[in-house]
């Protein structure tokens, strides 16, 4: 072998040379973008300059050797955005899915978690899952991203340089973001307040697909009239679009209330009734289940109904 460093020699069918060096014992081979199996083999030389005496021997060195190398086609697909409920199954949201690693389906695919690991898992219930054969696997939301990017996963396969990573975003319903409120009659003596929202998610996306919606009362009804005898309607909840879904609060009587509910008058009244705490929820129309995304106050007044400021 050239003791100069010109021998070994190496090639490779694609590729390159860190720091155009291809000449030594050790060279660092920089693997194309392009994903593929790629040869690469060495070449150790004769000498270029004779034997002189009184050294003697053959210079017939073995030949060139050679190795293929597979590189990993860096791109793991989803195909839809990634939601979490807080263990509700909100049915136009996906709440889990299947990565898969592309241009490759042999070997062995070992998948991890290594950044977020508190919001996914793999379906096997683990921040890792080996599998077999198969370039797939599935896996679920376990909590809402706090910025967006801040979960990746990464996947290495047996016999395979290099490793594929993708970077994801658990979507969440966050907030609620007020629209308009408008009232109309209801009966002789009553009246139909409409509270107007959209739903925000935690990258302050507004939420397009319907979504399940809920109320959870969290207090008794307070009386702001002396001898209120008004009743409160149990919770409730309903799929709605998320751009644009109103909260009905009324009432209305063929008999007599204390205090005589009223129509909407111009302009609207100033007498408070009675009010009562709560929160709304997103992802079930079961009260008190999904993401707690508001909480505020149920305002009666004779002739409207507003939500106000808890």
């Amino acid at each position: 072998m050239d003791s100069t460093g010109g021998y070994p020699e190496w090639f490779a069918s694609g590729g390159s040379w860190l720091n155009g060096n291809n000449k030594g014992t050790s060279v660092v081979w920089v693997a194309p973008t392009d994903p593929g199996v790629y040869t690469i083999w060495v070449k150790d030389d004769d000498l270029p300059t004779a034997i002189v005496p009184p050294h003697t021997g053959s210079r017939n060195d073995a030949p060139a050797s050679s190795a293929a190398v597979s590189t990993l086609d860096l791109t793991i697909t989803l195909g839809h955005d990634l939601w979490w409920f807080n263990g509700c199954d909100a049915a136009y949201y996906y709440e889990g899915g299947t990565l898969t690693l592309n241009g490759i389906s042999s070997g062995d695919f070992t998948w991890n978690v290594v950044q977020g690991t508190d919001k996914i898992n793999f379906g096997n219930g683990t921040d890792q899952q080996v599998v077999s054969n198969n370039n797939s696997v599935s896996f679920y939301s376990t909590a809402g991203s706090a910025v967006a990017d801040d979960v990746k996963v990464e996947v290495t396969v047996s016999g395979v340089s290099g490793k594929a990573s993708k970077l994801l975003t658990v979507y969440m319903p966050k907030k609620l973001t007020h629209i308009s409120d408008n009232d109309e009659p209801w009966g002789t003596w009553g009246y139909r307040s409409h509270i107007w929202y959209s739903i925000q998610d935690n990258t302050d996306r507004t939420m397009v697909n319907n979504i399940e919606i809920n109320e959870q009362w969290t207090g008794d009804v307070v009386a702001d009239y002396t001898d209120m005898d008004w009743f409160r309607g149990a919770t409730d909840g309903a799929t709605r679009p998320g751009n644009g879904w109103d909260d009905k609060v009324g009432i209305t009587t063929t008999g007599t209330l204390t205090p005589m509910p009223l129509n909407p008058s111009t302009p609207l009244g100033t007498t408070k009734v009675c009010h009562w705490p709560g929160d709304w929820y997103v992802g079930s129309e079961t009260p008190g289940q999904g993401v707690k995304v508001h909480s505020t106050v149920w305002q009666r007044y004779q002739d409207h109904a507003r939500h106000e400021d808890p």
